[in-house]
Parts: structure tokens; C-alpha cells; sequence
């Protein structure tokens, strides 16, 4: 067996710490060995053994129980070892602590290893607590199951899926992904575990492959046109900067630059509302159609986008698994804290679309204290299942979960952007603007105090745009009155109620399907 093998032996850090000590001081000796043979300064003792790469060291290892406490009656252990050997179901004392004292011997590589007092545990009891853990992580992937399945029923329509961030539930795939793939590998690997951890890893597999990529799928497809308002803006947003050299040479070609006056008039000033955004009109607008509208194909690349992610993070995790402690403790932090951070996409959407209650109490609180289960068992417990010392890191963790709740709740109470000064708030479209006197759209212009009539396309009445006698000459009521109309971005006007209860279901425009930003 090489040397560096007994490491993988050591029951706890103490006895690695001595051990890696006791192999590195091992190698520097072999190494200046070799270095004096090549310098001609000492010979080999044992040339077949030392420089051959496939050289091994024997061990002859001596192993002693701990002595029980000299309290306990002989008899009474006695009658507890006839229990183990044949189990009769019948009352003993509670089997004392196992530890034991270790003595490793290598004549051959003249290497030394001693461990005191190291405590242990009976296959059978590890088994149990296996088993017990297994059974928690599966009613935990359960619970989840259940929570995901309450938040698909509270999200039925298209615009209440839209209020949903697409990355907090990607986030919370990838970890049940995780926690899927480590459990389905620990059971295959360890023969007696396999049954209680491929049970736990099922759960998770329903989790992630049945419910969490189809809630995923199902908010993809619904805000791609959102996606493609955003691109369609940035592309508008971009274009009028080439118009002032298109229209100047324009000028320039048709002899009308010598004063300036061509230029000016071709170049249209670009008139916008306050935060930016353009004035609407009423003008027709073409119809927007989406040529990439492809159930298959938007499976096709949400899953490959997905398990590409999985592979590459899986392969980061391993190289991390081989690195130093310290690059481990530092890289589980920030990847802990990265994937724990599954609330703050949901608190950044609130906040930029203006919505609120995207997402189930009962599915955010639930998911909140699910989740932690594990990293708490692992990080708290001293009587964890893979041993590993408490550490108080922990509990940072528990409160930067319940940090993002308390926002998401209060994001709720207070509304979706109050703690974000008026300053930083991006701009929101203003549905009920004053409409010109003009309309491009059917042609009519409005003649004394007659303002123009329109229909609405989804009810197919008409639509009164402005109030009528006295009404006209308070501003009050006359605020009241913008507010029986609402006018898309692309210039289409429908009553208020009609287009409210159409954006319940769609917040796409039902003439020319254009996205409709959220209310």
C-alpha cells in the first residue's frame, strides 16, 4: 500500500494532522536519500524498495479497546454481550462508549502511527443513524415536493407566473440536484446503504425532474416576451443615434443644408415621459409575431443549458473536494452562500417590476426552514452522520435565509420597492396618459369640447376618453376620468377593466401581441 494511503485510515483531524506530519517528514527523508545517492554521497540500503515507484510499506497494526467504566457489574455486560451475539428482545444497559487505542507498524518504511482514546461506533448503530437520516432528507424532499406543487397552484395564469423569478427556482433545483446525485453516489458506493439513501435520492429526482424543470419550463415560455420587449427597447433605444447622420445626408443630397433649416427639420425630436420612457400613441402598430414560439425547442434548450451548468459546477466541486483545507473551507463558504442566496432574485424582480406576492407564504417559509435542515444537522449536530465538528458559521447562514424572508414579507406589507429611495426606482409605464386631441388611429379629431370616441377591442364598446360639461373644468374629476381608459405602449386603447382582467391571463396586447410591462 503507498504511504500516503494511511491517511485515508485516520478516524479524526487530530490523528490526519500527526499522520500527514509523519508521511511529509517520511518523503523529505526519502528525497534527501535519493539526493545523496546521485551526489554520490551515501548508497541505498534497500534500492529495490526505495526507488521503485510501485514500492509498498507493510503494516503490522495492534488495536485495544477502552476498559469499561469499572462501575458497571460484570454480569450486566455479560448478559448485554448475549443480546448482541442473540437478540432476544430482552432489557441490558446501555452499551458504553466505544474507544479504542491504535498502534500501525511499517518495519520496512520504518514508520510509525499511534492514536489514543479514538472514539467509534458499532456498525449496526451506524446503520441506524444512516437509516435515520436517510428517512429525514426523504420527508424533507417530500415537504418540498408538496410546497412546489402549493405554489404551482397559486401562480395559475400567465401573469401571476410572470411575478415568479425564473432564478430563485433554478437555484433550488441545482441544490436538490446536488443533493440527488450525492445521496444516489453514497448509496452505490456503500453497499449496505443502498437501499435507505436511493430512497431519499428518489424523492429528490421527483423534486428536480418532474415538478422543479417544469415550473421552470412553464416561467421561461411565459416571460420570453418580456425578454424580447427588453431586447426590442435596448435595439429602439440604439437606433435613433444613427438617424441625425441618415437625415443630414439626406439634407445634404437635396441641396437643403446651406442654412441648417433641412437638417433641423428632418431630425424629429424624440419626446419622452418622466423617467425616460416614450409618449404613447395611437397609432396602428404592426402585428408582432414570434417565429421561435417551439414547446421542443425551448425544452430542448432549458434542459441543455441546465445539465451543462450541473456538469461544470460538478466538476468545480471536485476540484475543490482535492484541493487544500483551507481552499475548502473558503470555496464551500462562498459556494454555500451563493446557493443559499435563492430568495435575493425574487427580492431584485419585485423590485424592478413593481409586484408582489409572487410566491405562496406558506411555499417561502417552507422552503426557508426545509432547506436548512441539512446544512444545520451537518453544521450543528455533534452527532452528525459523517462526524464532522459544529461550527458556529453556521448560524450566519440561517440568518441570511431568514434575512431575505423578512424582505420578501415586508415586500409584501410595505410594497415590492421600500427601502429603495425614489431615485434608483426604474421607470414604470403609465397606463392612463392625456390623449391628444388627434386620433392616428381611426382618423377622428375632436371638435370643441367632443373628445374623440374609440372601442375597445376586447368588450367592442365605445370608449369615452374624456368626461363631459362641467366635469371638463375640474382637474379632479377630470384625473378620475383617465383613469376608464388604458393605453398600451403600442398604441392601442382599451378600457380599463377589460384590459385589467385580459392582463390577468396575458400580458401580451390583444390586438397586435405586443408585451404588455406589469401593472
Amino acid at each position: 500500500m503507498p504511504l500516503w494511503r494511511v491517511l485515508d485510515l485516520m478516524p479524526n483531524n487530530v490523528s490526519f494532522t500527526l499522520a500527514l506530519a509523519a508521511v511529509k517528514e517520511q518523503y523529505q527523508k526519502r528525497i534527501k536519500t535519493i539526493q545523496d545517492v546521485m551526489d554520490g554521497i551515501d548508497t541505498l540500503e534497500y534500492p529495490e524498495t526505495t526507488l521503485s515507484e510501485s514500492s509498498s510499506c507493510h503494516y503490522q497494526m495492534y488495536m485495544q479497546l477502552g476498559a469499561i467504566d469499572s462501575s458497571v457489574r460484570s454480569t450486566a455486560v455479560k448478559e448485554l454481550e448475549r443480546e448482541w451475539a442473540s437478540p432476544q428482545g430482552i432489557s441490558t444497559i446501555k452499551p458504553p462508549p466505544l474507544n479504542s487505542t491504535l498502534f500501525l507498524y511499517s518495519p520496512n518504511c520504518r514508520l510509525t502511527l499511534s492514536v489514543e482514546k479514538a472514539d467509534g461506533m458499532k456498525r449496526e448503530k451506524f446503520y441506524a443513524k444512516a437509516v435515520n437520516y436517510a428517512g429525514m432528507a426523504g420527508t424533507l424532499a417530500f415537504i418540498q415536493v408538496f410546497l412546489l406543487v402549493r405554489q404551482m397552484e397559486y401562480t395559475p395564469t400567465p401573469s401571476s407566473v410572470s411575478k415568479v423569478s425564473y432564478w430563485t427556482i433554478a437555484i433550488q433545483v441545482f441544490i436538490d440536484s446536488y443533493l440527488c446525485m450525492l445521496h444516489l453516489t453514497t448509496g452505490v458506493l456503500v453497499d449496505f446503504l443502498f437501499i435507505p439513501f436511493v430512497a431519499a435520492s428518489f424523492f429528490s429526482f421527483v423534486l428536480v425532474a418532474i415538478f422543479g424543470m417544469r415550473y421552470m419550463l412553464v416561467i421561461w415560455r411565459i416571460q420570453r416576451p418580456e425578454r424580447r420587449g427588453r431586447r426590442n427597447q435596448a435595439a429602439a433605444a440604439a437606433a435613433p443615434a444613427a438617424t441625425p447622420a441618415s437625415d443630414s445626408n439626406s439634407s445634404n443630397s437635396n441641396g437643403d443644408s446651406g442654412n441648417g433649416a433641412g437638417t433641423a427639420e428632418n431630425i424629429r425630436p424624440t419626446d419622452t415621459m418622466p423617467g425616460g420612457l416614450p409618449l404613447p400613441v395611437t397609432a396602428a402598430r404592426p402585428t408582432v409575431t414570434d417565429d421561435s414560439d417551439n414547446p421542443r425547442a425551448d425544452m430542448q434548450a432549458l434542459y441543455g443549458r441546465f445539465y451543462w451548468m450541473l456538469i461544470i459546477s460538478l466538476v468545480t466541486l471536485y476540484k475543490i473536494a482535492v484541493s487544500s483545507e483551507r481552499v475548502q473551507n473558503l470555496m464551500i463558504s462562498v459556494c454555500a452562500l451563493c446557493l443559499f442566496s435563492f430568495w435575493i432574485p425574487q427580492i431584485v424582480r419585485n423590485v424592478t417590476r413593481g409586484s408582489k406576492r409572487g410566491l405562496d407564504l406558506r411555499f417561502v417559509l417552507g422552503m426557508s426552514i426545509t432547506r436548512l435542515v441539512l446544512p444545520i444537522y451537518f453544521y450543528a449536530c455533534p452527532n452528525n452522520l459523517m462526524g464532522h465538528e459544529p461550527t458556529l458559521w453556521i448560524w450566519g447562514l440561517v440568518l441570511w435565509v431568514a434575512l431575505q424572508v423578512c424582505v420578501l414579507l415586508l415586500q409584501d406589507w410595505l410594497g415590492p420597492r421600500f427601502f429603495v429611495p425614489k431615485k434608483y426606482l426604474p421607470p414604470v409605464y403609465d397606463y392612463h396618459p392625456i390623449l391628444p386631441t388627434t386620433d392616428e388611429e381611426s382618423g377622428n379629431t375632436g371638435h370643441g369640447s367632443r373628445a374623440p370616441q374609440h372601442d375597445c377591442a376586447i368588450c367592442l364598446l365605445p370608449i369615452d376618453t374624456a368626461p363631459q360639461g362641467p366635469a371638463r373644468l375640474s382637474s379632479v374629476v377630470g384625473s378620475l376620468g383617465r383613469l376608464n381608459y388604458m393605453l398600451t405602449p403600442c398604441g392601442h386603447l382599451f378600457h380599463t377593466e377589460c384590459l385589467e382582467r385580459w392582463m390577468r391571463i396575458k400580458l401580451e396586447c390583444p390586438h397586435c401581441r405586443a408585451y404588455l410591462p406589469f401593472i
